[in-house]
């Protein structure tokens, strides 16, 4: 019994010694960050109102730099500098990614798709703006008895056969995935598409939704007499049903928090991709009513899909 309990005990010691060294290694990756570059693809309103909420929510912690794509290019060493670097916009990422620097990054403001296309190291993450397909799913169920949902991917980012078999058998609907390449022509998918399904869920995909495309795409809708669900509340502005979205207020706070984790938590190490972990639920009651549809309350709507 001795020679069991004093081998139990080495092994116990070796596994300490083991894990010690393996946490020496693998120290969290933003354990000290007292500068963080905020790098944006461009100038918007958007963009703006995400730094005020992450300089707010750091209360004086961290010092921050702004910079533009236009306005890096005569200081490159900006990215060395930091301790990390915020992207805002897929452009400002992979100009990030093409300098081949070890800087941590938390890319934002960028789709799942465009984070797959990008080269994700160690010390790269994503928070993406959509929410987690699921969820897309679930909100529809929520607006009304919806049995055939179709969605637009590109060819490179297809749902596999036994995801989209897994989904309809949790949800008990068929969701059928319209695959496209370039050149597309966006108004005559969703007029194929909508001939089929009971509703069209827009997620994003800029060759398919983009300025151009949109207002033939919600006319097309309309005169079928089918919804679409976005992820956009300036699609719903413009003729959408629906859309669950990340605010700029909520990507902002949630960026700070990611920052006061690593502060706050030893070998703090967040997912590489990271979904939002609120939203917001946007409605266009004329189109309800031109559909002949009765919504639930927001509210409501809410609390059961954070019950699910």
């Amino acid at each position: 019994m001795k020679g069991i309990l004093i081998y139990t005990w080495k092994s116990l010691l070796a596994k300490q010694i083991l894990l010690a060294v393996l946490l020496m290694f693998c120290s969290p990756i933003f354990a000290s960050i007292d500068s963080v570059l905020i790098l944006k693809s461009s100038e918007n309103s958007f963009f703006s109102t995400s730094i005020q909420q992450l300089i707010d929510a750091t209360q004086g912690r961290i010092k921050f730099k702004i910079s533009s794509l236009k306005s890096i290019q005569g200081s490159p060493d900006l990215l060395k500098e930091c301790d990390l670097v915020i992207t805002m916009g897929y452009r400002a990422a992979k100009h990030f990614q093409q300098q081949g620097t070890d800087t941590p990054v938390l890319h934002s403001y960028i789709t799942e798709f465009e984070h797959k296309l990008l080269d994700i190291k160690k010390n790269s993450y994503s928070l993406v703006l959509e929410q987690p397909l699921e969820l897309y799913l679930k909100f529809i169920k929520l607006l009304f008895p919806a049995k055939k949902i179709g969605i637009i991917r590109n060819k490179a980012d297809q749902l596999n056969t036994s995801t989209l078999k897994e989904i309809e058998h949790k949800l008990d609907i068929a969701l059928n995935q319209f695959l496209y390449s370039i050149p597309a022509k966006p108004i005559k998918i969703v007029r194929e598409l909508l001939r089929s399904n009971d509703v069209l869920l827009s997620l994003p995909e800029r060759n398919i939704y983009n300025r151009q495309s949109l207002k033939g795409i919600l006319l097309t809708s309309y005169r079928q007499g089918k919804p679409v669900i976005s992820y956009s509340p300036a699609h719903v502005k413009s003729g959408a049903l629906a859309a669950i979205y990340a605010s700029p207020e909520n990507i902002g706070r949630q960026i700070a928090t990611i920052i006061n984790q690593f502060h706050n938590k030893d070998h703090f190490s967040p997912d590489k991709l990271i979904y939002s972990d609120t939203f917001n639920i946007a409605i266009n009651r004329q189109v309800e009513n031109s559909l002949q549809l009765k919504l639930p309350d927001i509210k409501n709507i809410e609390e059961a899909l954070l019950k699910k």
